[in-house]
């Protein structure tokens, strides 16, 4: 028997690590456990026996805490798809490329352009399938173009994320949400639809609840970086193809 859970941790000012485990079996996944303290409590308290650590990307608000993860749990497998991250044992070297760990199969999905060797997981092995996306794909946005560019993004987003299983939960590596609400809103001020999802996502935020996960089927209806092929979004920003809507869209953003 299994049962799966999932534990959102809260880092630094706004980062989200994750832990997938199984509370029969206390088998643990920790998906980047960047402050190793807060990560290592919540296994310790709970007795879980961390078999593998999934890093997005390099940066180390994500990765940082490995070296100590590794130090604490050596025996975990520490997975990713850049030679920059520290301490990794086993490299994602295909897109789609499958693991496993604690009984779930993750696709590996490569999503080049916040930085070149970024990875997101997926599952579809639980009940509702997740996707971990790091910093490509936030709620309501996406991670700056700092290793690529909107070309690599639209990919990203738009054929390969956007691809999955619209059921899918999203829990993405910060709490942005509300700032990508309120620049979304300033771009399509009439957007009704849009306005009544904020304030459903806003009163959420004030109750001192994450707005992690969000779904996939409500970021394809809202956030406008998986809507670039919309012709009402590229009228507004006077583009005429998805890329380079992809493209002026996080320029406005990076400005706002």
């Amino acid at each position: 028997m299994k049962m799966f859970n999932i534990k959102i941790l809260k880092a630094f000012e706004d980062n989200y690590m994750y832990v997938v485990y199984d509370s029969i079996k206390k088998l643990a996944i920790a998906v980047d456990p960047a402050d190793s303290n807060i990560m290592s409590s919540f296994i310790n308290e709970n007795k879980l026996n961390l078999k593998a650590i999934l890093t997005t990307h390099h940066h180390s608000d994500h990765a940082g805490g490995n070296e100590q993860m590794n130090l604490k749990y050596p025996e975990a497998k520490i997975y990713g798809g850049d030679t920059r991250i520290p301490k990794m044992t086993d490299i994602i070297g295909k897109h789609c490329q499958e693991i496993e760990c604690i009984g779930l199969k993750f696709i590996c999905l490569k999503t080049p352009c916040h930085t070149k060797g970024h990875i997101c997981y997926y599952t579809d092995n639980l009940p509702t399938p997740i996707v971990f996306t790091g910093d490509t794909l936030f709620s309501m946005g996406c991670g700056r173009f700092f290793e690529g560019d909107a070309e690599q993004m639209e990919t990203s987003l738009n054929k390969i994320i956007a691809k999955l299983d619209p059921k899918t939960k999203v829990y993405f590596g910060h709490e942005y949400t509300a700032k990508n609400l309120n620049f979304v809103c300033s771009i399509e001020q009439n957007n009704g639809e849009l306005k009544k999802y904020k304030e459903i996502v806003d009163n959420t935020l004030s109750k001192g609840e994450y707005s992690s996960p969000s779904n996939l089927k409500d970021e394809l209806s809202y956030n406008p970086f998986m809507r670039t092929s919309e012709s009402n979004l590229q009228n507004i920003l006077r583009t005429d193809n998805p890329i380079s809507t992809m493209k002026v869209l996080r320029k406005m953003k990076n400005e706002f």
